[in-house]
């Protein structure tokens, strides 16, 4: 029997009973070959086996109608070292093998700071505007640093985006990855361009060079005609790939571009990079960037008329009863934003992509709200949190979060008098264990606290000391008195930026 067969059996790709004389082809679509095979093997079956060998028969012949292909590898890419970098394996095509030069645009890890990356995101943004969307395809692969980006940018952009999935860990059980092929009804399909690579036949050398890399990264860096390299840093993934791919037989000369900078590609790596081939590419500085969005802040469009509210310090203010909401910078989006949204302000450099301390602030004030949210709250109901930790503990109190990758305590927020807030349904936090956490009715349990934690060193967190009152849901500031609140920046430059929008007082903790 043909060893393509014989793997193909293993695997459950083919019908127990099968068309032995006639052995899969190696160079054409498969997807027919399996149709045929299975529809031999339903005329000659009895019973349940023959029931589903008919059923899959017909699940691929729909699939194959819709334009679904499989084939050995990527065809018209027999030039490029695809084989060796990635195993010989079978490529599944759900919408079908499309056209196009493949673009692929690779990065290493941006880290959780993204609204810093401007830089980053103007280079991914000018590419993605040079590109010619009859002409070129976007691939990106699942689990790699860009892929989000490079989908939400070409759906922005109008260019096709091809995303690969290379089957391994998990996935990496052939007879699973069959499964999942002959059993998916194509009437479920979403027609996304999407090309599934199977678990390899033949594995790679294990010696070569680029074997130690993650396959997601390896396969774009293999199968793109053309590689922009966003970011990379010293001794990493990208680095290791980007300089095989120049030392290998198969890429076509100055098809890998650079795009250049101490915060995109370093000098120590771009030089060496450009004198094996690679092409440098210089990005405008961002101020130049004439496709920069610059929209009103934080998308309001009709600002909130008020006068300028009055600045205080608070070396000067009396004693207050009230709750405080302190703001801190957001990883991701605002609790009320979607993630496509919050993907558009840092591809198109809105303003919104500004999710410090102080826009999280300003975005409250112009809103007129706090919005709830059940992050690092046990249980689903979002709440809003306060607490009553005087304004002058704030610099004991400041503290970073490694576990979390923030600060606790930064000098931005919001303070509200306790009998307005407790007037609205606002609740003291309960500090307990699991004990306490079984005894409360379920209307309580957002007000509960694991009162100890660890950090990452094994040290004991008491999360009492925060004093720490919730609301449930949103708190609506719009009929909150001026003399009820008062917000609190750390300087007077950002006391005069935010007054000229706030009913409220300002007060400066420096």
């Amino acid at each position: 029997m043909h060893q393509d067969q014989i793997a193909w059996q293993r695997w459950g790709l083919m019908p127990e009973r099968t068309d032995r004389t006639s052995p899969p082809p190696a160079d054409r679509d498969l997807l027919e070959y399996l149709v045929d095979q299975w529809s031999a093997a339903a005329d000659v079956q009895r019973g349940s086996v023959g029931a589903r060998s008919h059923r899959i028969a017909e699940r691929l012949r729909g699939w194959y109608h819709r334009g679904a292909r499989l084939t050995w590898g990527i065809p018209g890419n027999a030039s490029k070292p695809i084989g060796p970098w990635l195993g010989r394996r079978l490529a599944w095509w759900p919408a079908g093998i499309p056209s196009g030069r493949m673009v692929g645009l690779i990065s290493s890890r941006l880290g959780r700071d993204l609204e810093s990356r401007t830089r980053w995101f103007a280079a991914l943004r000018t590419a993605c505007m040079h590109l010619e969307h009859r002409r070129d395809l976007l691939v990106t692969a699942r689990s790699i640093a860009t892929q989000k980006f490079v989908r939400r940018a070409g759906e922005l952009f109008g260019v096709p985006v091809l995303e690969v999935h290379v089957a391994d860990g998990s996935d990496g059980d052939p007879s699973r990855w069959s499964r999942r092929l002959l059993e998916t009804d194509p009437a479920s399909d979403d027609r996304s361009l999407r090309l599934q690579l199977s678990p390899p036949v033949e594995s790679i050398d294990e010696g070569a060079a680029w074997a130690r890399t993650p396959p997601a990264d390896r396969a774009v860096v293999a199968l793109s005609d053309r590689l922009l390299v966003l970011h990379a840093r010293d001794r990493g993934n990208v680095q290791h790939l980007v300089t095989c791919r120049l030392s290998s037989n198969g890429f076509p000369a100055g098809s890998l571009f650079l795009a250049l900078g101490d915060d995109l590609v370093p000098p120590a790596l771009a030089q060496p990079w450009m004198a094996a081939g690679a092409v440098g590419w210089y990005l405008q500085s961002v101020e130049e960037d004439e496709t920069t969005v610059d929209p009103t802040p934080w998308h309001r469009a009709d600002p909130i008329p008020s006068p300028s509210a009055p600045i205080r310090r608070l070396s000067g203010m009396p004693p207050w009863d009230g709750l405080t909401h302190w703001t801190r910078r957001r990883a991701g989006p605002w609790p009320d934003q979607g993630p496509a949204d919050y993907l558009d302000d840092l591809i198109l450099d809105r303003r919104g992509a500004d999710h410090s301390a102080f826009a999280a602030l300003w975005r409250i004030v112009q809103q007129r709200r706090l919005v709830a949210t059940s992050d690092l709250v046990r249980g689903a109901v979002p709440v809003v949190c306060f607490t009553r930790v005087p304004l002058s503990e704030w610099a004991d109190r400041r503290s970073f979060r490694p576990h979390l990758s923030r600060w606790d305590f930064e000098p931005f927020g919001i303070r509200i008098e306790r009998s307005w807030l407790s007037a609205l349904g606002a609740q003291t936090v309960r500090y307990g264990d699991q004990d306490l956490w079984d005894a409360l009715p379920e209307h309580q349990r957002p007000f509960f606290q694991q009162r100890y934690t660890r950090n990452d060193q094994g040290q004991p967190i008491d999360w009492s000391i925060e004093r720490e009152w919730r609301h449930r849901g949103d708190v609506l500031l719009d009929d909150l008195p001026a003399d009820s609140a008062q917000l609190f920046v750390p300087t007077l430059a950002d006391a005069r930026k935010i007054s000229r929008i706030s009913p409220w007082p300002v007060i400066v903790l420096e």
